[in-house]
């Protein structure tokens, strides 16, 4: 379990690591932004 752990962290910051200003909002058709995954995952682990 703790290396599916860090793996899924591993990838999450590496996604976050790839958002700018000019796409931090951008979000497809129903689905969500980088902004609102990265509130929705602070709030999850707060």
């Amino acid at each position: 379990m703790r290396t599916s752990h860090e793996a899924i962290t591993t990838r999450f910051l590496e996604a976050v690591a790839s958002v700018t200003p000019e796409n931090i909002d951008r979000h497809g058709e129903g689905g969500w932004s980088a902004r609102q995954v990265s509130h929705h995952m602070a709030d999850s682990e707060a």
